[in-house]
């Protein structure tokens, strides 16, 4: 039996070790350089010179632009968070509730912006709100609204963006919410429509109670994407104009790949990494919980 066991576990190691070399060589080994790196004044076309926790002070203490950086990142994960779970979880229910003519068609639009890459979803939004032809700024100017300057104006910029996001992501909550729903058992609905319970009861003691693990780990992958926005802030802006969308990831691209100061951006590598775990760490806590309560 314990000879079993031991040839059962070799093999599941020969066969996972082609994942683990990868994940080590894409992921574990950068990491561990990018953290070696951090701690030395590293430009491109010089030597290496140990700078110890220099790099960190530098951010911490002397890096306005970081700090303006680190509240843009918190404003901008705020917003597009809170709106991809509004959106995701109210189409969810919305499908859920009722079986729909075309329920087949309504999801696969509502996922739809996920099999778009964030170059051609970008693109796509810059044609929307482009200021002459755009559609988005002429339903406006039916409403009576002055056409915004989504390209010039720092903060239509920052909506803009976050509307953008919210467009691409929206969908990942979605597909992760809408099955949750569904696989909640009947009966539960069925004995409270005989209690009486109104819809707003229902979801209120029945299926946010339920779904509340699919909820907060939805919130966690997506906070942890939010804080490392890169593509539709460098594709729409690259962090401009005068710096209004540069949140953490575009300082962190223009210390390392701008500038070439790549021990400096090393360490705010490092800074972002950290950052990100700690405010997911609660929502882990919390998902804990949930599962012990569930278990026990």
């Amino acid at each position: 039996m314990i000879q079993s066991k031991k040839s059962l576990l070799t093999y599941s190691i020969l066969l996972l070790s082609p994942s683990l070399v990868v994940l080590f060589l894409t992921l574990l080994f950068p990491s561990f350089w990018a953290f070696i790196l951090s701690f030395f004044d590293y430009q491109l076309g010089m030597t290496k010179e140990f700078a110890g926790f220099d790099n960190y002070r530098k951010i911490l203490v002397d890096g306005l632009v970081f700090w303006q950086s680190l509240f843009k990142t918190g404003i901008m994960t705020i917003f597009i968070v809170s709106g991809e779970l509004l959106l995701g979880i109210g189409f969810a229910l919305l499908l859920s509730r009722k079986t729909y003519t075309f329920q087949r068609l309504l999801v696969a639009i509502i996922i739809a912006p996920m099999a778009v890459s964030p170059v051609v979803g970008v693109t796509i939004w810059k044609y929307m709100l482009a200021p002459n032809f755009g559609i988005i700024n002429y339903i406006l100017t039916l409403l009576g609204i002055e056409n915004p300057n989504w390209f010039v104006d720092p903060t239509f910029v920052f909506i803009a963006i976050g509307l953008i996001d919210i467009w691409m992501c929206s969908p990942f909550v979605f597909t992760i919410i809408y099955p949750s729903i569904l696989s909640i058992d009947p009966t539960l609905h069925e004995a409270a429509l005989i209690d009486g319970a109104t819809y707003i009861q229902r979801l209120r003691y029945i299926v946010f109670p339920l779904i509340s693990p699919a909820i907060i780990t939805t919130t966690i992958f997506r906070i942890i994407n939010a804080l490392r926005l890169f593509s539709p802030v460098w594709l729409f802006a690259q962090g401009g104009p005068f710096g209004s969308s540069r949140v953490l990831s575009i300082y962190l691209y223009e210390q390392a790949f701008s500038y070439y100061r790549f021990g400096f951006g090393s360490a705010v590598a490092w800074l972002l990494l950290i950052i990100t775990f700690v405010i997911s760490l609660p929502q882990m806590r919390a998902m804990q919980k949930i599962l012990k309560k569930d278990i026990y």
